[in-house]
């Protein structure tokens, strides 16, 4: 079954049984400890938090989404209940006769439903967690997409490249060097230019997973996604830049990379806009 957003994933989810709604949790600290406390369990629940103190009620976070046998199995369409060690010879099987079903290019979708730009972008009104004490701030891109076009060719790459807020209208992101996404950002930078980016937070899991797998150069991870669902990624254009991004996500940030001098491996980006649905 192609899921159609996070949303419907999450009520299969709660229909087998193994999701865990956690009212008031702080963002500081609190989300990420809980996360951290069911991960360490034999039997880890979908968490998905609400009511989160000093943001609106239905701004949730969810976490731990593919974290156990069943979920990982409605995310890729296979039977349920079935030993872990039969899930992975299923993938592997499957995996080596993998090939595209491109993408379906759409001109609206849920997240144009609502849209800040300019000075309306504020990060920070969303519940983004303080995950660990240690971290460096409040890390945003975890679980999400980062999508950027190759300036030469009708390539776009889908990849999972950690993010973090810096102030209410800046994020920064750390692609490592080799990865799709940095070469391609590399394109822009060697031509003096900087690199159009979208961020895709809350998309259905299938197109994740096909993110964080990673396709072969030149082909696009919504297509592998597309593969993998059995059905097209949805995608639209966003109205800055040339990235692309699906959907079927719950919200999308979109701005600009900018190469720090003396950092070839850091980027700082700015964001002109963002849209929520």
């Amino acid at each position: 079954m192609a899921y159609q957003s996070l949303r419907e994933f999450l009520a299969a989810v709660e229909g087998i049984g193994e999701l865990k709604t956690i009212h008031n949790a702080d963002w500081n600290l609190e989300i990420g400890a809980l996360t951290e406390w069911y991960a360490g369990l034999q039997e880890r629940p979908c968490l998905l938090f609400d009511c989160i103190p000093g943001y609106p009620e239905k701004y949730k976070v969810c976490t731990l989404f593919l974290a156990s046998p069943n979920r990982s199995a409605l995310a890729l369409g296979m039977p349920l209940n079935e030993h872990p060690v039969n899930y992975v010879d299923r993938w592997r099987r499957r995996i080596r006769a993998s090939a595209s079903l491109p993408a379906r290019y759409v001109s609206a979708g849920p997240v144009f439903e609502h849209s800040d730009n300019g000075a309306d972008v504020n990060l920070l009104k969303f519940p983004v967690p303080q995950w660990g004490e240690l971290d460096g701030g409040r890390y945003i891109g975890t679980a999400t997409m980062v999508v950027i076009k190759d300036p030469e060719s009708e390539w776009i790459n889908a990849g999972v490249y950690r993010s973090m807020i810096h102030d209410r209208n800046t994020l920064g992101i750390f692609i490592t060097p080799g990865k799709h996404g940095r070469v391609l950002a590399q394109r822009y930078w060697s031509a003096g230019k900087p690199c159009p980016i979208a961020l895709t937070f809350g998309q259905e899991p299938a197109t994740w997973i096909a993110a964080s797998m990673g396709a072969a150069v030149g082909r696009s991870e919504f297509d592998l996604a597309g593969w993998i669902r059995e059905e097209p990624v949805e995608v639209a254009a966003v109205d800055r830049g040339e990235a692309g991004n699906g959907s079927i996500s719950e919200g999308v940030s979109y701005g600009e990379d900018e190469q720090p001098p003396g950092h070839p491996a850091q980027a700082r980006r700015r964001d002109p806009g963002r849209r929520r649905g």
